[in-house]
């Protein structure tokens, strides 16, 4: 009577294979939805999606500010780096020309939010 290896080589490879599926899961899970932040993207590089609605944020001296105080003002709120060498400094440049080619009538303001 010949005994059984308990472990044979075929369940041995089965259960690796199972085993390398299960730990690529949560790789996969988590890969980025390509075709969603393109269609993100456009729609808000062409105006298409919806920017903006309530807000509440803390200013710099910890005061809470809400999108109630800048009602019948125009509002532009740029959140930007504090380290931004290159993109931040030519984005505030064409916010001010926008700003500028306004002109003078009516209220407006430009925010900048500053994350580290």
């Amino acid at each position: 009577m010949s005994v059984r290896p308990l472990v044979t080589w075929r369940l041995l490879r089965w259960a690796t294979a199972l085993l390398t599926i299960l730990a690529a899961l949560p790789a996969v899970a988590q890969m980025p939805d390509i075709d969603r932040a393109t269609r993100f993207m456009n729609e808000l590089a062409w105006g298409l999606g919806h920017v903006g609605g309530p807000f509440e944020l803390t200013d710099q001296n910890g005061r809470t500010r809400t999108d109630a105080e800048f009602r019948g003002e125009l509002l532009l709120v740029y959140f930007g780096y504090t380290t931004c060498p290159d993109v931040c400094p030519a984005e505030l440049m064409q916010i001010g020309l926008a700003i500028d080619k306004l002109g003078g009538s009516g209220r407006r303001r430009a925010a900048t939010l500053h994350l580290d």
